[in-house]
């Protein structure tokens, strides 16, 4: 069993300095094992941290910021050792100093143990109409999330790259927030990219997930007695 998207868990998008906010997990909850993948956006650098109610530990893979105002976005996940229930949030950390922000929450599953792989970034102050996160090589890949800020205050319509599909994209009056993901794992060497209408700074990151151990388990060889033939 390959890697499934389970749910979007909640976003946040706002014009406000508040450092803090937390996302409902929601009656569904999360079961351990679950990989919780992060997408965060800012107006200005970040120290970004992610917490929950259970105690589970948010490494942040990669963050980059745009050249023209320093806006800048990151990608943080955790997979559970301790399951998220009804009742409990996810808990993005934005720091200081900012005037708006986005976060978005994603659950992903799968039939075996995730484990986390690889993480890129890239910036570009004129991408013209494609929008860089950078280069996989791992090819025991399997899953692959990338997240975006652009910065333009003008409405957005962005694609996702190809293979690519879209999750949340958060406009909080600024810039936007964008994230994509891809299922089909990766070759030796995969381009994680989107496209926008519009031409402005922009910073991507991604990060690639594996899992061993799923599937249905192999079907045992089956032992065939022939009768043996006495010789005259």
């Amino acid at each position: 069993m390959a890697f499934t998207y389970e749910r979007q868990v909640g976003t946040i998008s706002a014009l406000d300095s508040t450092s803090v906010q937390n996302v409902a997990v929601g009656a569904a909850g999360c079961p351990v094992g679950s990989l919780i993948v992060v997408v965060m956006t800012k107006s200005l650098a970040m120290v970004p941290t992610v917490t929950d109610s259970a105690s589970n530990t948010y490494p942040v893979h990669e963050q980059r910021n745009e050249p023209l105002d320093s806006q800048e976005v990151a990608i943080v996940s955790s997979i559970l050792t301790t399951a998220l229930v009804s009742g409990d949030n996810v808990s993005p950390t934005f720091g200081t100093g900012f005037s708006w922000k986005t976060a978005q929450v994603h659950e992903f599953r799968a039939g075996g143990t995730i484990s986390f792989s690889e993480a890129k970034g890239a910036s570009s102050l004129f991408p013209h109409s494609a929008q860089e996160a950078g280069v996989l090589t791992d090819s025991t890949d399997d899953l692959v999330v990338a997240g975006f800020v652009q910065n333009t205050a003008s409405a957005v319509t962005w694609t996702p790259g190809t293979g690519f599909t879209a999750l949340a994209a958060l406009d909080p009056g600024d810039s936007v927030g964008y994230a994509q993901y891809d299922l089909n794992g990766l070759g030796l060497l995969h381009s994680v990219a989107a496209d926008s209408n519009i031409d402005a700074a922009n910073a991507g990151v991604c990060a690639a997930f594996s899992e061993a151990g799923g599937g249905a388990p192999a079907t045992p060889p089956r032992l065939v007695m022939a009768p043996m033939r006495q010789g005259r």
